[in-house]
């Protein structure tokens, strides 16, 4: 999946209702049309009307009220599965086609020099790819809403949360940290954010200074 829109996200003082952002505007890429699951770990999920909405949330699947590690990396174990499947499934097409290609006399030499090819077609009696069952990979988003002071922001240097924020790329996973202060926030994991943003502060100089701070990080 060629999609970049991979992100790390701290939005401080904002609303939830930002999130329906990501549901109203469609991800498209190369005229394919990407569906959006969300992932939610916030103790206030029953309080705010906004995740109650949310079309691209599972609440009995994909909400959870309490951080833990195991539980985020149980998240991205699911996330890394769903994409290994669809995987599966490209490898197969492409093995299938170049089978369908190959003339019979050469399937000897085929499978001398390439043995896989085989033994996955085999795995699913020759179908054609359009009968193989497969779903294509959604856009995961991983929403941490209002978990100051939890385990979740640990000054730890071994962070599961940094580490896997660090290798969001590699798992086409993005995350949106919810905060409501950016200071209270361990430097790791700022650092790691690289879209930041802010709702609107009656004393302005509170924005000059979380600029500044931003800028000397």
């Amino acid at each position: 999946m060629h999609l970049q829109v991979l992100l790390r996200t701290m939005h401080v003082q904002v609303r939830s209702q930002t999130i329906k952002h990501y549901e109203k505007h469609k991800i498209i890429n190369d005229s394919i049309q990407y569906k959006l699951r969300t992932h939610l770990i916030s103790p206030t999920i029953q309080a705010n009307e906004i995740y109650q909405s949310l079309d691209s949330l599972e609440l009995e699947k994909d909400a959870h009220d309490d951080y833990n590690d195991q539980l985020l990396l149980d998240i991205i174990n699911d996330i890394k599965a769903e994409k290994a499947e669809y995987d599966k499934f490209l490898l197969y097409k492409k093995y299938y086609e170049k089978f369908m290609k190959t003339l019979e006399s050469k399937y000897e030499k085929l499978y001398d020099e390439e043995p896989e090819i085989f033994h996955l077609l085999e795995e699913y009696e020759y179908i054609h790819p359009k009968d193989f069952k497969h779903e294509q990979p959604k856009v995961n988003i991983i929403i941490l809403d209002d978990l100051l002071g939890s385990h979740a922001f640990t000054k730890k240097t071994k962070s599961v949360l940094t580490n896997a924020m660090i290798k969001n790329r590699h798992m086409q996973i993005c995350f949106a940290v919810l905060v409501q202060s950016i200071h209270a926030v361990p430097k790791n994991i700022r650092l790691n954010c690289s879209v930041f943003q802010l709702a609107a502060f009656k004393n302005k100089k509170i924005i000059f200074k979380i600029f500044m701070k931003r800028c000397l990080m």
